[in-house]
C-alpha cells in the first residue's frame, strides 16, 4: 500500500504514451510501461510515489517545515488516499524549500537515510520481532523523532524506527513539487 500523488499542473514535455491494454502483447506493455518510466522522469511534476514506510517520513516532515515558517496549513487528509494536498505551486515551492533544508542537512552529515520515531521499531534486518517492552523503553526515551542511524536497544539488539525514507527519494519528491503545480494524494 502507498500513495500516489499527482501533480494538478505539472509542467510536461511530450506526449504522454498511450497503449491498448486490452489489445496489447506482453511485448508491447513492457515497451510501454518503459517508455512511461522514461516520460516520467522527464516530467517530475507529473507524479510521486511513496510507500507508506517512506510517505509517513515524508509528511512528517512536511509538518515540521509547515511548524517552523509557523504556518496554519492542514495536513490531516496527507495520510490517506482521499484527495488532499496543495493546490498551488506556491505552497509547494515553501514545502520544497524547507525540504531541501533537511536534505542539505543529512548531506553535510553524510547521511544516507533518515528514520522517524512513529511508535514502531524493526531489527537491523528489518524485522519486526522488537520486543514491546524494548519498544515501550525506546519510544519513552527517545525525545526527537528524527534519527539518522539505527540505535543499540537496552537488549544488546540493533533497532531502527520502522518508517524511514532516504535522500534520495527526498530529493525527488523536492523535484515533484517544483513541477507539479499542486497535489492530490490518492
Amino acid at each position: 500500500m502507498g500513495m500516489d500523488i499527482y501533480g494538478l499542473n505539472p509542467k510536461v514535455k511530450g506526449k504522454q504514451p498511450e497503449i491498448d491494454w486490452e489489445n496489447s502483447t506482453e511485448e508491447q506493455r513492457n515497451q510501454y510501461r518503459n517508455e512511461m518510466d522514461n516520460w516520467e522522469d522527464d516530467n517530475p511534476g507529473y507524479y510521486f510515489r511513496a510507500n507508506l514506510w517512506s510517505w509517513r517520513p515524508i509528511h512528517f516532515l512536511i509538518d515540521s517545515v509547515i511548524t517552523m515558517k509557523e504556518l496554519d496549513w492542514d495536513t490531516t487528509s496527507f495520510a490517506h488516499n482521499s484527495g488532499g494536498g496543495f493546490r498551488t505551486q506556491e505552497e509547494c515551492n515553501i514545502i520544497a524549500d524547507g525540504l531541501e533544508d533537511y536534505i542539505n542537512q543529512m548531506l553535510d552529515e553524510e547521511k544516507e537515510t533518515l528514520y522517524v520515531n512513529m511508535g514502531m521499531w524493526v531489527t537491523f534486518e528489518g524485522s519486526f520481532n522488537v520486543p514491546d517492552e524494548i519498544q515501550d523503553e525506546l519510544n519513552r526515551s527517545i525525545r526527537n523523532p528524527f534519527m539518522t542511524r539505527p540505535l543499540v536497544a537496552s537488549n544488546g539488539e540493533i533497532v531502527m524506527p520502522a518508517h524511514s525514507t532516504n535522500v534520495d527519494h527526498l530529493v525527488q519528491f523536492v523535484n515533484f513539487l517544483r513541477h507539479c503545480g499542486g497535489f492530490e494524494i490518492w
